[in-house]
């Protein structure tokens, strides 16, 4: 009889942004196969709501929901603040949030089996985690783009964020899986020292694409195995429910073709004055819808992610975009409350995609959808269309320009078929390799068993 088994899975529930839900669905439906029965919890910031837009569509799958043992320091803002780069009071009072976090983490990994302690730093809530993670037989981390670091006291704690419930499970004898993740670039001492020290101890580490494996391999060499996004695994909804939805929404779908087009609020964390970056993003993208609609296409603007925060919200771009056109572009806004399936399975029925939201590329790459990227963090969207073969068709985002983003979609339009080819060869070993991934799953989570 297979044994059944306990397992926590993180860093979060993220409903609002349908990778992320991909993702950790995915995980949820990977751990079940490899051990049918067990029990399942998702860490999440939203636990004690059941109408939390971040949880309510995992929760309805049944999904117990535990609080997160280190909680993102925006929570001093108390959700009140809708701007996109952090100023002023509003950032002063994350940071003095993040101070405290960080002290209250360093305590618990100094004394890690002290329940009293624990409950008095966590709380009543949040000592719930602490207390389910003492009989789980795994932490595993779904895939994700997260463990990377620039210089900079800010990604100096990013960086400990990410890594420090994955500490904490460890000191309390914990196995730690990560699903295919990104990493990297390491660029300061600090981020490489952690990134070794937490890594290493894992039982599992897959790297999602080969920029990734590289990084690993300079910090760890033999330690990662490559596999796909397992988002391209992702069975998308019923196409004709997707039809029915987008025509009911104005898409003009058979009557003219279109593109789909996905952005987010990007703060440009890196740039000397990011508010006059941001501006010059918008610009570009108003031009770009001007220009689909020049050549006959209708734009449809797809809000990937809905939040919970504003830079995070997809419809603060899309509607800045719209505004930034001022009507020359008749672009329809798709904005609601969608899973993932069903968003991928809108996706499926575009002519062409321009995706800022690299999840909304994977959707698109695996239906043959031609798609072109931006991309804005670590190595996910650069590497995996290098990957594919298509890594002439990605945009860095501090280069995006009215001229740029418009030349790389007539050069998509003008390489269709090479698109669609090079798509359609990556999907045929995707799935073996996904199929490869379940069986070493399958084989890690069985020898992971508390005693």
């Amino acid at each position: 009889m297979e044994k059944k088994g306990t397992f926590l899975v993180g860093p979060g529930a993220f409903d609002c942004n349908r990778g992320d839900q991909a993702l950790l669905w995915l995980c949820i439906d990977s751990i079940r196969q490899a051990r049918p029965g067990s029990t399942v919890a998702v860490m999440a910031e939203g636990f004690d709501d059941p109408d939390d837009p971040q949880t309510r569509q995992t929760r309805q799958r049944g999904l117990p929901i535990l609080p997160v043992l280190l909680a993102n320091p925006r929570r001093a803002t108390s959700g009140k603040d809708r701007q996109i780069v952090d100023t002023g009071w509003s950032l002063r009072k994350m940071q003095l949030q993040a101070i405290a976090d960080f002290f209250q983490a360093v305590l618990l990994l100094a004394f890690p089996r002290s329940r009293w302690l624990a409950r008095r730093l966590m709380g009543p809530e949040r000592v719930k985690t602490y207390d389910y993670m003492r009989s789980c037989d795994a932490l595993v981390i779904k895939g994700g783009g997260w463990m990377y670091a620039y210089p900079g006291l800010r990604w100096a704690y990013f960086i400990w964020f990410g890594l420090a419930q994955l500490l904490l499970a460890m000191r309390r004898g914990v196995d730690v899986i990560i699903l295919p993740n990104s990493f990297g670039p390491f660029e300061t001492r600090w981020s490489r020292f952690l990134a070794r020290r937490v890594l290493r101890r894992c039982k599992l580490v897959t790297a999602r694409e080969p920029e990734s494996l590289e990084a690993m391999e300079r910090l760890l060499p033999g330690k990662a195995k490559l596999f796909p996004d397992m988002a391209f695994g992702l069975e998308s909804a019923d196409a004709d429910w997707a039809k029915a939805e987008l025509i009911r929404q104005d898409v003009p779908l058979g009557e003219k073709p279109c593109v789909g087009v996905t952005m987010r609020p990007w703060r440009f964390p890196r740039a000397k004055d990011p508010t006059a970056m941001y501006r010059k993003y918008i610009q570009a993208f108003a031009a770009l819808l001007e220009h689909l609609q020049a050549k006959g296409f209708t734009p449809i603007l797809f809000a990937h992610v809905i939040g919970p925060h504003a830079h995070e919200d997809d419809r603060i771009a899309l509607r800045d975009v719209l505004e930034a056109a001022g009507g020359k572009a008749s672009a329809v806004l798709v904005d609601g409350d969608y899973d993932c399936r069903q968003i991928k399975a809108m996706y499926g029925l575009m002519d062409y995609m321009v995706c800022t939201r690299f999840h909304s590329a994977i959707f698109s790459i695996a239906q043959n959808v031609p798609c072109m990227t931006m991309s804005y963090q670590g190595y996910k969207a650069t590497g995996i269309m290098n990957e594919i073969g298509l890594g002439d068709l990605v945009l860095p985002i501090d280069a995006v320009d009215a001229a740029k983003i418009i030349g790389m979609f007539d050069k998509l339009l003008a390489e269709r078929d090479r698109a669609k080819e090079k798509m359609a060869a990556y999907m045929i070993s995707c799935h073996q390799r996904l199929a490869d991934l379940q069986c070493l799953i399958n084989d890690v989570l069985t020898t992971s068993e508390r005693d």
